[in-house]
């Protein structure tokens, strides 16, 4: 899996994409697929983690019962498997 370098401060901190909070990642996922060709596949493979991440994390939160909106949660992993079908 991918990991991410996040600097907070004068610290640096090397985090793998689970551990990443959401809005970073929505953040890198959108960057990426504005500003980069989406037809290069490393560029794919980075899309894909990220987006394979956040459904994760999401299913996790449905899961545990942590989520706030059960309804907007499981339409967040719809979204987000159509995007990696997208990808795939």
């Amino acid at each position: 899996m991918l990991q991410m370098k996040m600097t907070s401060g004068g610290t640096e901190k090397i985090m793998d994409l689970i551990d990443v909070p959401d809005f970073v990642l929505t953040q890198s996922f959108e960057m990426m697929f504005r500003n980069h060709d989406v037809n290069d596949p490393d560029i794919r493979n980075y899309l894909r983690d990220i987006a394979t991440a956040l459904k994760t994390k999401a299913e996790k939160r449905l899961a545990d019962g942590t989520s706030d909106d059960e309804y907007y949660c499981k339409k967040y992993i719809a979204e987000l498997d159509g995007m990696l079908e997208k990808l795939a």
